[in-house]
């Protein structure tokens, strides 16, 4: 199936054709992170955020046929909005990390790990040393093997250009350097289940009224990704996002348009549509949620709280689409049988799960 057709496909919502894809590219978008990086799990990570990016903009491609090129440019986009959080955050450039940032503790002795911290810091000063145009043609060629003509069309440059960086880099490069280099990529890799990964299809399976100690109930969201029926993610929300939410699952309706039925009312009468609901990061332990909504031909991206995307879905009958980054950074999936117990203990003890604000802010935590 060629690209153009994979993309039409993921437009009409085809989730199948939207994991094709990130299987496809998968490496051409993680070698473009590692260069941009110099560091591999951060570039795993930039890698899923990219693939939440496409998702959610993919709508905007006019060309379905340079889909590469365009997922070069949205690539680099994200890779340079996150170097600029870092120098803002941080005060600091990639380059000026020390190496021991750079090592994921992987070896399986402090033996190995001083080894491995070795050549890769001696991979990474050659590498380094080259042209970045030479540089990023070595990176994205020894990730994954990724041919001249993948390149080219990824990075949108003739293929004569790749083919004569690479010579000049492996000219610069000394041989037995070149082959360290090679297996320093290797060895990192993206995981099988990586395009299975970037974005969890789920939707709201209970909503629970949890206690507090001073006697206050606290409502939150179960959700269920479809590929693991067995597993919630609990988001606690408002009191009336809880309550529209209820009622829209068990299709009640209010004497008067509540203000997300009002909002369904307003897009119809604008003739827009809602396309996507997506929980799409999580900062300082709050979630935050995003919705795609088209307007004739014009698709508008609007930041909202996940309360209200996920009210606005249930009413749509749309899935929620939930970023690994909202969910990969630690056990955030809690067994069913066990979901229960976990909201009264967090309750309890004034806690909000996986954030460190209080179940009475205003944020959906």
């Amino acid at each position: 199936m060629t690209d153009a057709e994979l993309v039409r496909r993921c437009r009409d919502g085809d989730r199948e054709a939207f994991n094709a894809l990130i299987a496809k590219y998968q490496n051409h978008v993680y070698a473009l992170c590692c260069h941009f990086v110099g560091d591999f799990a951060a570039a795993q990570d930039l890698a899923q955020e990219t693939f939440v990016r496409v998702y959610l903009d993919l709508q905007g491609l006019r060309e379905v046929g340079k889909f590469p090129a365009w997922l070069g440019k949205v690539t680099t986009r994200v890779c340079q909005r996150a170097l600029s959080r870092r120098s803002r955050l941080h005060h600091e450039d990639i380059d000026a990390l020390p190496e021991s940032d750079l090592i994921d503790g992987a070896a399986e002795s402090p033996a190995e790990a001083s080894v491995d911290g070795e050549t890769r810091a001696v991979v990474s000063t050659a590498v380094g040393k080259l042209p970045e145009a030479q540089r990023l043609a070595v990176t994205m060629h020894y990730t994954d093997g990724l041919s001249y003509a993948e390149i080219a069309a990824f990075l949108d440059v003739p293929t004569t250009t790749i083919r004569n960086r690479l010579h000049r880099a492996r000219l610069q490069l000394k041989r037995g350097l070149l082959t360290m280099a090679e297996r320093e990529f290797e060895r990192h890799r993206l995981p099988e289940k990586f395009a299975d990964e970037a974005l969890h299809e789920a939707k709201v399976v209970d909503i629970i009224w949890s206690e507090g100690p001073e006697g206050d109930r606290f409502p939150v969201l179960a959700l269920a990704p479809t590929d693991s029926p067995d597993m919630r993610l609990p988001i606690w929300v408002g009191f009336p996002e809880a309550i529209s939410i209820h009622m829209a699952m068990t299709e009640q309706r209010s004497p008067r348009p509540m203000t997300h039925d009002l909002l369904v009312r307003v897009l119809d009468a604008a003739n827009a549509r809602l396309l996507k609901v997506v929980v799409s990061d999580i900062q300082d332990g709050v979630y935050m949620g995003t919705l795609l909504v088209e307007f004739g031909e014009d698709v508008k991206e609007i930041d909202c709280r996940p309360s209200d995307a996920i009210a606005l879905a249930v009413r749509a009958d749309l899935p929620i689409m939930i970023a690994k980054k909202v969910v990969g950074q630690e056990d955030t999936w809690t067994p069913a049988s066990e979901l229960g117990a976990l909201v009264d203990r967090c309750a309890k003890a004034n806690l909000v799960i996986t954030t460190r604000a209080a179940p009475g802010d205003d944020e959906d935590e």
